[in-house]
C-alpha cells in the first residue's frame, strides 16, 4: 500500500473536491427522469419511509466520481495492486448492487460479489503489514478481515432507509479518514486522501437532491458502494493507527445497525428483507427525516472528535464515543414513543 501513500499537490485535492461535487450533482439531476422513465422507482409500501414514488439509483453519480478518482489514483500510484484491485472491487460491487436496483438478485450472489470484492484487496496487502503483529496466523487474520468488511457494507446498505442518513454518513467517515491520515497536508496518504475528498464532494452533490424530501434516492448501488470505499479507509486505519479508531468513526451505524440486526436474527426474521425496526426509522416516523439526520450528524462529529483525542490523548476519549452513541440510541427510542404527525411522516 505504499504506493497509495505518496505527496499530492494540494490543487488536485481541491479540483477533485470541486469536480465530484458538481459532477454528481448534475448526474443525480438528469437520473431523476431517466430512472423515472425506465420504471427504477422505490414505490412507498408497508415497510418503506416514504409516501409518494422516488426514484432510485442515483448513486451511480457518486460512483462515477469515485472511480474517476481510483482511475487517477492507481495511475499516480505507478500502478499499485491494492489501488487497482480497489479500482476493481468499487466496479464489481456498484455493477452487481445497479443490477439488484433493477431486478432484485438472490443474496447469496450479492455476498459472494461483497466477498470477492473484499478479498481483492486483503489478500494483495504486502504481508508485513499484519494488523494484529503476528498474533493471529496471516491467512486467518485476513479472511477476519474479508467477513468483518463484508459485514460492514452489508450493515451500511441496511442503514439507507431514510433521506439523506448515508450521505451525511459517508461525509463524516471520510473527514475523520481525511483528519486522522494528516488532513490537508498530504504528506503521508496524498492519493488516499484526494479520494476521500472526492467521495465528500460527490455526497454533497448527491444530498442537494437527497436530503429531506428528497427527489431521488442512492440505492443499493450507493449505499453499498459507499460501504466498501468507506471500509476501505477503515481497513487503512486499522494498519496506521490504534484499532479502535476505526471503529470509533461509524460506531452509530455500527450500533444501530447491530442492535437492530441481532434482534432480528433472534425473532428468526429474514434479515435482508426491508423493515422499519432501527432505532433512526422509529424516531423518523414521529419527528421526521431532517430532524432525525441533524442528531446523527451532530453525533458523527462528536465522534470524529473522540477520535482524534483517542489517538493525541489515549483510549479514555473512546469512552465518550461511547457516551455520544448511547445518548443518540436513547433520544431516538425517546422519540419514537411520540405520536406520528402527517407533517412527521415521510
Amino acid at each position: 500500500m505504499a504506493g497509495l501513500f505518496s505527496i499530492v499537490p494540494a490543487w488536485d485535492a481541491g479540483l477533485f473536491l470541486v469536480l465530484g461535487f458538481f459532477v454528481s450533482f448534475l448526474i443525480s439531476w438528469k437520473l431523476i427522469e431517466v430512472l423515472r422513465k425506465h420504471g427504477a422507482v422505490d414505490k412507498p409500501g408497508e415497510r418503506s419511509m416514504h409516501t409518494a414514488p422516488v426514484p432510485r439509483g442515483a448513486g451511480i453519480a457518486i460512483v462515477t466520481v469515485m472511480v474517476a478518482a481510483l482511475i487517477w489514483m492507481v495511475f499516480k500510484s505507478g500502478y499499485d495492486t491494492v489501488a487497482i484491485c480497489l479500482l476493481a472491487g468499487t466496479s464489481l460491487v456498484a455493477v452487481v448492487s445497479l443490477l439488484d436496483d433493477i431486478k432484485t438478485l438472490p443474496p447469496a450472489l450479492r455476498l459472494a460479489a461483497h466477498i470477492t470484492a473484499t478479498a481483492a484487496v486483503v489478500y494483495v496487502i504486502p504481508p508485513d503489514q499484519s494488523i494484529t503483529g503476528g498474533m493471529l496466523h496471516l491467512a486467518l487474520e485476513r479472511t477476519l478481515i474479508v467477513i468483518i468488511w463484508a459485514g460492514y457494507m452489508n450493515i451500511y446498505n441496511f442503514m439507507d432507509g431514510i433521506d439523506g442518513i448515508t450521505g451525511v454518513e459517508t461525509i463524516t467517515i471520510a473527514l475523520g479518514t481525511l483528519l486522522l491520515l494528516g488532513g490537508m497536508a498530504f504528506n503521508d496518504h496524498g492519493l488516499l486522501a484526494v479520494v476521500c475528498l472526492a467521495l465528500i464532494g460527490s455526497c454533497f452533490g448527491f444530498l442537494c437532491l437527497n436530503w429531506h424530501p428528497a427527489k431521488i434516492f442512492m440505492g443499493d448501488v450507493g449505499s453499498v458502494s459507499c460501504g466498501y470505499i468507506t471500509g476501505y479507509f477503515l481497513l487503512v486505519l486499522l494498519h496506521t493507527s490504534h484499532w479502535y479508531v476505526a471503529a470509533i468513526l461509524p460506531l452509530y451505524y455500527l450500533a444501530d445497525g447491530g442492535i437492530t440486526l441481532v434482534r432480528r436474527l433472534l425473532r428468526g426474521e429474514k434479515i435482508w428483507l426491508p423493515h422499519r425496526q432501527h432505532f433512526y426509522q422509529k424516531a423518523a416516523l414521529a419527528v421526521g427525516h431532517d430532524t432525525v439526520v441533524k442528531w446523527i450528524m451532530t453525533a458523527n462529529i462528536l465522534l470524529v472528535l473522540s477520535a482524534v483525542l483517542v489517538v493525541l490523548h489515549g483510549p479514555w476519549a473512546a469512552l465518550l464515543a461511547a457516551a455520544v452513541v448511547a445518548t443518540l440510541l436513547w433520544k431516538m427510542h425517546s422519540a419514537a414513543k411520540q405520536p406520528a404527525t402527517h407533517q412527521n411522516k415521510a
